[in-house]
């Protein structure tokens, strides 16, 4: 455990936070070690690091769906289904696919739809 920033206290038979400074864990603390821990893993300007997603000068909502797809977390229902809180991974739009973040994005009928009304017909964008 001491791999996760826990102690244990054989004493007592459980574990100490050593992050902060009564032994407890917070949230603040936990981030604070994640952070430290990530940083020394990964180098802030590379793109593993998703630094540069926050950077980007758009709203919060699409830099947070930027970075739930890059990390292949936006809840579309074949990531429910997965882990079994939806029944179906088709999608409710065209009844015809597996509902995924490519397939809500571009492949579904009713996107592509959107995207040819604002002007972006680019073949290879809509080829698999």
């Amino acid at each position: 455990m001491k791999s996760l920033g826990f102690k244990q206290d054989k004493i007592n038979c459980s574990f100490i936070w050593n992050h902060n400074k009564n032994d407890t864990h917070t949230t603040k603390s936990g981030y604070s070690w994640l952070i430290a821990r990530s940083n020394k893993i990964d180098n802030l300007d590379s793109p593993s690091s998703w630094i540069w997603i926050w950077k980007l000068q758009l709203p919060e909502n699409i830099k947070f769906l930027f970075w739930l797809a890059c990390h292949r977390s936006v809840p579309t229902l074949s990531l429910l289904n997965h882990i079994n809180l939806a029944q179906s991974t088709i999608c409710t739009r065209c009844d015809l696919q597996n509902e995924t973040f490519l397939h809500c994005v571009r492949d579904c009928n009713h996107s592509r739809i959107l995207w040819q009304q604002v002007g972006f017909t680019h073949s290879h964008f809509f080829s698999k």
